[in-house]
């Protein structure tokens, strides 16, 4: 990120740098150590700016379609309320009686046994712990 900074700094202060030397007659010249590296650096900077804000632009349609999305969702929902205090208000009005739950006798409710299925890692197990308490018992 730091690189990146500089280097635009570096990019601002040249092309101020031409502006100026455009103005002026006199012309100087800088002594730049590996002009190459320079500008692939400065490149490779602006690709990495061009990306971020590639990145940005497609969060920013993302959170666009969504506020969007948002709003269609909320606009449905009040149809739906609308609807739904009409339905009600044309139903007649009917009285449910509320359900009786008998108390049940814990005793005479049977269960029955499940047969769970073992893995064939408790399978394995169990057949190793038999054989080794078979080679316990014989020493």
């Amino acid at each position: 990120m730091l690189k990146l900074g500089l280097m635009l700094l570096i990019s601002l202060y040249l092309s101020l740098l031409c502006d100026n030397m455009k103005k002026q007659e006199d012309f100087f010249y800088v002594c730049v150590k590996d002009p190459v590296g320079l500008r692939r650096d400065l490149l490779l900077s602006s690709k990495a700016l061009l990306d971020s804000l590639k990145t940005f632009e497609l969060h920013y349609s993302i959170k666009a379609e969504k506020t969007k999305l948002f709003h269609d969702l909320k606009k449905v929902f009040d149809d739906i309320l609308v609807l739904d205090r009409k339905l009600r208000s044309v139903l007649p009005k009917v009285k449910v009686p509320a359900a009786v739950v008998s108390p049940v006798d814990v005793e005479s409710v049977k269960f029955e046994p499940v047969a769970v299925k073992r893995s064939k890692l408790d399978v394995l197990e169990d057949e190793l712990s038999r054989v080794e308490s078979k080679l316990s018992s014989l020493k």
